[in-house]
C-alpha cells in the first residue's frame, strides 16, 4: 500500500513538489475522499470490478453468438447431409460420363495421333524433298558461282598472260637483236682473242727466248768479253807504262846531256831545274786532283749505278704488283659483272612476282568489293547509309568509344549456327554498340544534321540486362553461349540481343521451351517460335543472307590485307635488288676506273724502266770509259811528271857534264832497245785491246741496241694486253 503511494523503503527520502502541500490544505472534501482513496489504494479495486463487469457482459455476447452459430451449423450440417446423397449420385454419374468422354478422347486421340504421324511423315519427305532441292540450287548456285570466280580467274590470268606474251616478245625482239649483235661481237672477239692469245703466246715466248739469250750474252760479257777486255787494257797500260817509263829515262839521259851542252855552269843548270821543278810540281798537284776527281766520280757512277739498279728492282717490284692487282681486279670485276647478271635476272622475277600479287590484290579487292555491294543490299537501305556515315565521322573526328555494329563484335563458334544466329539477330545485327549515351548522342546529332540516315545505338554503360536463368536441359542450349565468341566488355550487348534466345533440338522443343521458359526458342533450320506464341519458319536463302555476305567481306579484306601485305613484300624486295644492283653498278664502275688507273701506271713503270735501264747503261759505259781509259791514262801521266820530278831532284846540286859517262851512254843504248821492244810490245797489246773491245762493243750493242730494247717493247706490250 505504501509502495503503491510512492513509499519505499529502499528510498526513505520522499520529494514533494512545490505547492502540493498548500493545494492539499485548500482542497474540498470530495478531493481529499478521492486523495484518501488513492493512497488506500481501494481505487484500483473499483477500477477491475469495473472491468470484469465489462468483461462478463462481452462474455455473455459471445455466448450468444456462439450459440447462434451452433445454431446455424447444425441447420447447415442437416442441408449437407442432403446435398451429400446428391453428390454421391453425381459422382457416380460423372464417372460414367467421364469414363466415356475418355474413351471417345481416347478414340480420337489415336485417330489423331495416326493422322499426324502420316502428316509427320508426309512432311519429313517433303521436307527430305525440299532440303534435297535447296542442297541441289545451292550446290548449283555455288557451282555458278565457282564457276563465274573460275571464268574471272581464267580472264584475268589470260590478261596476265597476254601481258606477259607482249612483254615477252617484245623482250625476244630485243633478245634476238641483242643475240645477233652479241654473235658478231663474240666472232670479232673470238678471232681478236684468238689472234691476241696467239699474240701473247708469240710475245711470252719471245720474251722467254729474249731473256736466254740477255742472260748468254750477259753471262758471255761478264765472263768472257769484259775479263778479256780488263786483261788486255790491264796489259795495256803495264806496257804502255813500261814504255813511258822507258821513254821517261832515255829522255832524262838524253835531256841530261842537252842541259850539260846548254848550261855553262851547275849553278845556272840548278836555276833552270828548279823552275823545271816549279812547274811540275804544280802540274803534278793539277795531275792529282783530277785523278782524285776521276776515282770520286767512278765511285759516284757506282753508288748510282747500285742506287738506279735497288730503284729498278723496286720499280720492278711494283710492276708486278700492279700486274697481279689488275688480274685481281679483272677477276673481281667479272665476278660482279656475272653477278649483276643474276641480280639483274632476280629483279625480273621479283617485278613479275609484284605484278602476280597487284593482280591478287586487284581480284580480291573486286571480289570484297562484290560482297559489300551483298552486305549493303541485305540491311535497310537507312541503316547501309547510317554505318557508312558513321565509319566516316569516327575516322574524321577521332571519335572515341565507337565499336561498330554488332557483327562486328562476334564470331561463330560454327559456320552451323549461321542461320539460328541470322534469324535470332535479325536488324539487330546492325546495331551500333558504342562505350555509352554520349557517344550515340553526338553520333545521333551528326546523323540527323546531315540527313545520313537512321541507326539503333547500344552504349555499353546504359544497358540494363536481367540474369537470366536457362534451363538445364540437352535440348535446348544458350545461343549466346554455344554459338557466339566475343569480349567480355561485350556481353552486355549480346545478352541485350540474344539473351532469351535459346536453341532447340526440334520445332516442337521449341514451342515446349519458349512456352515454358518465357524465352525465344530457334531450331537449327532457323523456324523460331516467340515467346508470345508467334511462329517463323520456312527458306532460308543463302544468298541473301548476311552473315554470309559479312563473312565474305572478311575474308575477302583478310585477303586483300594477306596480299597487300606479300605485294609490299615485294616491292620492298624489288627496290632492294634494285639498290644491290645499283651498288655493284658503282663497284663495277670504281673497279674498272681503278683498273684503268692502274694499267697507266704499269705503262709509266714500263717507261721508267726503261729510261732507268737507258741511264744506268749510259752511266756504266761512262763509268767504264773513266775506269779503263781516262784513270789509268792519267795514273800514267802522273806518275811520269813524278819521276820527271824526281829526276831533276836528284840532278839538283851535281856536277855539271858536257857529255854522257860510259855507264850512261850504255844505259842508254839498252834504253832505246828496251823502248823498242816496248813500243812492239804496246802495239801488240793495243790490237790486243782493240779486239776485245771490239767483242765486247759487240756484245754491249746487241745487249743494249737489240736484246734489251726488244725486251722492253715486248714488255711493254704485254703490259698494255
Amino acid at each position: 500500500l505504501l509502495e503503491s503511494a510512492g513509499f519505499s523503503k529502499s528510498n526513505p527520502y520522499y520529494i514533494v513538489q512545490q505547492g502540493k502541500v498548500n493545494a492539499l490544505c485548500l482542497s474540498k472534501d470530495e478531493e481529499r475522499l478521492q486523495l484518501l482513496k488513492e493512497v488506500a489504494g481501494t481505487r484500483v479495486y473499483e477500477e477491475r470490478r469495473d472491468e470484469s463487469s465489462a468483461i462478463i457482459v462481452e462474455t455473455n455476447s459471445k455466448r450468444d453468438k456462439i450459440q447462434e452459430v451452433i445454431t446455424y451449423i447444425e441447420e447447415r450440417l442437416e442441408e449437407l447431409e442432403g446435398e451429400k446423397e446428391e453428390l454421391s449420385a453425381y459422382q457416380k454419374c460423372d464417372r460414367d460420363k467421364r469414363a466415356l468422354e475418355y474413351t471417345i478422347y481416347d478414340k480420337e486421340l489415336r485417330k489423331a495421333r495416326e493422322q499426324i504421324d502420316s502428316l509427320e511423315t508426309t512432311r519429313a519427305e517433303d521436307l527430305a524433298l525440299v532440303h534435297e532441292l535447296h542442297e541441289r540450287e545451292r550446290a548449283t548456285q555455288d557451282g555458278i558461282a565457282l564457276k563465274k570466280r573460275a571464268l574471272a580467274d581464267a580472264e584475268a590470268e589470260a590478261d596476265k598472260v597476254k601481258r606477259d606474251r607482249k612483254g615477252l616478245e617484245t623482250e625476244r625482239s630485243r633478245l634476238v637483236s641483242a643475240r645477233a649483235k652479241l654473235e658478231v661481237d663474240v666472232k670479232e672477239m673470238e678471232e681478236r682473242v684468238a689472234a691476241d692469245s696467239e699474240s701473247q703466246d708469240a710475245l711470252v715466248a719471245e720474251a722467254a727466248e729474249l731473256d736466254v739469250q740477255i742472260a748468254a750474252a750477259k753471262r758471255e760479257l761478264e765472263e768472257e768479253a769484259q775479263p778479256a777486255y780488263d786483261a788486255a787494257r790491264a796489259e795495256q797500260a803495264e806496257w804502255a807504262a813500261a814504255k813511258a817509263q822507258a821513254e821517261l829515262q832515255m829522255n832524262e839521259i838524253l835531256a841530261k846531256e842537252g842541259r850539260g851542252q846548254r848550261f855553262r855552269s851547275a849553278k845556272e843548270r840548278d836555276a833552270f831545274l828548279r823552275e823545271q821543278l816549279g812547274g811540275l810540281e804544280a802540274s803534278i798537284k793539277q795531275r792529282r786532283a783530277g785523278v782524285a776527281k776521276l776515282e770520286g766520280r767512278i765511285e759516284s757512277a757506282r753508288a748510282a749505278l747500285d742506287e738506279a739498279a735497288a730503284t729498278k728492282g723496286a720499280k720492278e717490284g711494283e710492276a708486278k704488283q700492279r700486274q697481279a692487282a689488275m688480274a685481281s681486279l679483272s677477276k673481281e670485276i667479272a665476278a660482279k659483272v656475272e653477278k649483276r647478271h643474276e641480280l639483274a635476272d632476280q629483279r625480273k622475277a621479283r617485278w613479275q612476282a609484284k605484278q602476280e600479287v597487284d593482280d591478287e590484290v586487284k581480284k580480291w579487292r573486286e571480289e570484297l568489293a562484290q560482297h559489300e555491294r551483298d552486305f549493303r543490299a541485305s540491311m535497310p537501305k537507312h541503316i547501309a547509309q547510317g554505318l557508312e556515315a558513321a565509319s566516316k565521322i569516327v575516322e574524321k573526328d577521332k571519335v572515341k568509344g565507337y565499336y561498330g555494329p554488332l557483327v562486328d563484335n562476334f564470331e561463330l563458334t560454327s559456320s552451323k549456327y549461321r542461320v539460328p544466329v541470322e534469324v535470332a539477330a535479325n536488324n539487330a545485327l546492325f546495331n551500333v554498340v558504342v562505350e555509352d549515351d554520349e557517344v550515340a548522342s553526338r553520333l545521333i546529332a551528326k546523323l540527323s544534321k546531315g540527313n545520313l540516315g537512321r541507326l539503333t545505338f547500344m552504349p555499353l554503360k546504359q544497358l540494363n540486362v536481367q540474369q537470366l536463368t536457362y534451363p538445364q536441359s540437352s535440348e535446348v542450349h544458350p545461343l549466346m553461349k554455344v554459338a557466339l565468341k566475343y569480349d567480355p566488355k561485350m556481353s552486355k550487348a549480346m545478352q541485350q540481343v540474344f539473351g532469351k534466345k535459346l536453341i532447340a533440338r526440334d520445332f516442337d522443343t521449341a514451342r515446349q521451351f519458349a512456352r515454358e521458359c518465357n524465352m525465344d526458342a530457334i531450331t537449327m533450320d532457323g523456324d523460331e517460335v516467340n515467346r508470345k506464341g508467334a511462329l517463323e519458319g520456312g527458306f532460308h536463302d543463302d544468298r541473301r543472307s548476311r552473315l554470309v555476305a559479312y563473312l565474305g567481306m572478311s575474308e575477302a579484306r583478310r585477303k586483300v590485307e594477306e596480299a597487300s601485305g606479300r605485294a609490299a613484300e615485294e616491292e620492298r624486295a624489288c627496290m632492294e635488288v634494285d639498290a644491290a644492283v645499283a651498288h655493284l653498278m658503282g663497284e663495277i664502275q670504281r673497279e674498272e676506273a681503278k683498273r684503268a688507273n692502274l694499267k697507266m701506271s704499269a705503262g709509266q713503270a714500263v717507261l721508267e724502266l726503261k729510261q732507268l735501264g737507258e741511264d744506268a747503261a749510259r752511266l756504266e759505259e761512262r763509268r767504264a770509259k773513266d775506269e779503263g781509259e781516262a784513270l789509268p791514262a792519267a795514273r800514267a801521266e802522273l806518275a811520269a811528271l813524278e819521276a820527271q820530278a824526281e829526276s831533276f831532284r836528284a840532278e839538283l846540286g851535281t856536277p855539271l857534264q858536257q857529255t854522257l859517262t860510259a855507264a850512261e851512254r850504255a844505259a842508254l843504248t839498252k834504253l832505246r832497245k828496251e823502248v823498242g821492244r816496248l813500243a812492239a810490245e804496246a802495239e801488240a797489246a793495243d790490237a790486243a785491246v782493240e779486239e776485245a773491245s771490239v767483242e765486247r762493243g759487240r756484245l754491249q750493242a746487241l745487249l743494249k741496241d737489240n736484246l734489251l730494247r726488244r725486251l722492253a717493247e715486248l714488255q711493254e706490250k704485254l703490259s698494255s694486253s
